[in-house]
């Protein structure tokens, strides 16, 4: 079993192929070329506790309502104008702990604005 996965520096356009790593607790993948986190690039990711995204081309942090067990994001160095999708319909939840975690742990020089 895989529980810590490191890509970083890869040149990953997109977050695919991780549906039979299901026991994955920490997922780096900083300093890709990463733009957005797809609907399902997280599906049955059900133990990812820790998920880092720095230095890629994201300008969004949705699609991340999956992720029931995230507890540290790290997602500086991104074009970040969108936190979760408002479209969800867990969406009153997933603001409340994407924003805590947001502001707790990344680590950015832009400010970040939530869209509702």
């Amino acid at each position: 079993m895989i529980f810590s996965l490191t890509c970083a520096g890869n040149e990953i356009s997109k977050v695919e192929g991780l549906e039979n790593l299901s026991e994955l607790m920490e997922l780096v993948l900083d300093r890709n070329k990463i733009k957005q986190i797809g609907e399902f690039s997280f599906i049955g990711q059900r133990r990812l506790q820790e998920l880092h995204v720095e230095e890629n081309r994201l300008r969004s942090l949705a699609n991340l309502q999956c992720l029931e067990a995230l507890k540290r994001l790290y997602a500086g160095n991104n074009r970040i104008q969108v936190i979760f999708s408002t479209n969800t319909r867990t969406h009153a939840r997933t603001h409340a702990r994407t924003h805590a975690r947001t502001h707790a742990h990344t680590h950015t020089h832009t400010h970040t604005h939530t869209h509702i």
